[in-house]
Order: structure tokens, then sequence, then C-alpha cells
């Protein structure tokens, strides 16, 4: 790859693509190369910041670029299944997204909101008890996304009991 970007033929879209394809890669090392050339455009990397699933990648870009406000609130919903129906399960780098980024001031209240109750509905609770301290978010809606968080757990186990009976 270093022979390549020496040649002086690879084009800004390349290069662009190249660093879009590396955040889905198996290989996240090739993330950190292709930004130390510094020529990934603002929107690549925005784009690459989006579509990583990857815990160490987006926590890189996140580190070391200027990543926008979209594409903070982007991810972030992402990663806490915001808008899917039915919701996954989150995975272990689901969370470390979501408690990476919550933090981010630029995310507004409802969005902040939004991923507490995703949370919430999925009875994801180490994620709940982070976002319930965060002091964005009302005392209204943390009771609500506990509520839920109950009622999920009820849920469950009533689910489980039919199923333990047959």
């Amino acid at each position: 790859m270093e022979f390549l970007l020496s040649t002086g033929r690879v084009s800004s879209d390349a290069f662009d693509r190249a660093l879009m394809r590396s955040v889905t890669s198996k290989r996240p090392e090739v993330v950190p190369f292709l930004c130390s050339k510094k020529r990934a455009s603002p929107s690549a990397i925005n784009g690459a910041f989006q579509a990583s699933c990857k815990r160490e990648i987006i926590k890189y870009l996140y580190e070391n670029e200027d990543i926008s406000s979209a594409a903070v609130i982007a991810a972030l919903k992402k990663a806490a299944k915001c808008g899917q129906c039915p919701r996954a399960p989150y995975n272990a780098d689901d969370i470390a997204i979501v408690k990476l980024l919550h933090k981010d001031d630029r995310i507004p209240v409802e969005v902040m909101e939004e991923v507490l109750m995703s949370a919430a509905s999925t009875n994801e609770s180490n994620v709940v008890e982070v976002l319930r301290r965060d002091d964005r978010i009302s005392a209204e809606v943390s009771r609500a996304a506990l509520a839920m968080a109950r009622n999920v757990i009820a849920w469950r186990r009533s689910m489980l009991g039919r199923f333990e009976r047959k």
C-alpha cells in the first residue's frame, strides 16, 4: 500500500474509497495508516466513522480526526440500535461505542433520551446505568427508562416460564 501511495497516482476519490472500505475490513490497522497520510477528505472521514461498527476504529477516528456532530450522532444512534425494530442485542463494540460517544456535548438532549430508551427497551442495563447519570437526561425520562427495563425483564421472565412448562 505504501508503494502505491508513493507513486502519486492514487486519486483522492480512490483514497477516500480505500478508507471507507478499510473500516469494514478485517484489518483495522489500515485505518490509522491511511489517516496518517492526511489525504482523506472530511466527508470520507465522517463517512468512515459512521460506517464502522468496531470500537477501536470509532475510538481512533474520534480521538484523532475532526468528526462532525452529525457523524457522532449517527454513529451513536447506530450503536444504540435506535430506530431498529426488532432491536438486536448489543454486542461489546456497541456498548463501548455508546459509552464513548454519549459524553460528546454536541449530542442534543432528544438524541440522548432516544438512546437511553433504546437501551432500556433491550434491557441493556450497563448502558442504561451510564446514560441515566448523564445530566442532560431529565429525571422523568430516566424513570420511564427504568420502568421500561423492568417491563422487559418481566416479559422475558413470563416468556421463559411459558417455555419451561412445555
